[in-house]
């Protein structure tokens, strides 16, 4: 365990610290991350597409529960990567420890 999850809820207090003394940057860093996801997720997706992408998140949230540290949703082709960008579809999106994903940041290995 990384020193990141032995701290978890300290750091998640100075995290909730950062945004009050900066609310206009993290409003700027929210809104552009928002825009990537919907720059990044196409219009041909169906009612269904929603519905299991939504199921990637639930899940995620249980395994979190279950094993008490916690999972993201990780999209395998970033969606702001630097060489290659992937779009917010089921297709592309897993299910892994999130200091996995804390470590992967925004890079695409390719297999």
């Amino acid at each position: 365990m990384n020193n990141y999850h032995a701290n978890l809820d300290k750091n998640r207090q100075k995290q909730l610290e950062r945004q009050k003394l900066n609310p206009a940057l993290y409003a700027a860093h929210t809104a552009k991350r928002r825009a990537a996801l919907l720059q990044r997720t196409p219009k041909w997706l169906t009612d269904q597409d929603f519905a299991d992408i939504k199921k990637f998140y639930a899940l995620a949230h249980e395994l979190s529960q279950a094993y008490g540290f916690l999972w993201h949703v990780d999209h395998i082709i970033p969606l702001q990567g630097k060489t290659v960008s992937g779009l917010h579809v089921v297709d592309n999106l897993q299910i892994i420890p999130a200091n996995v994903n804390i470590a992967k940041n925004n890079k695409f290995e390719a297999a």
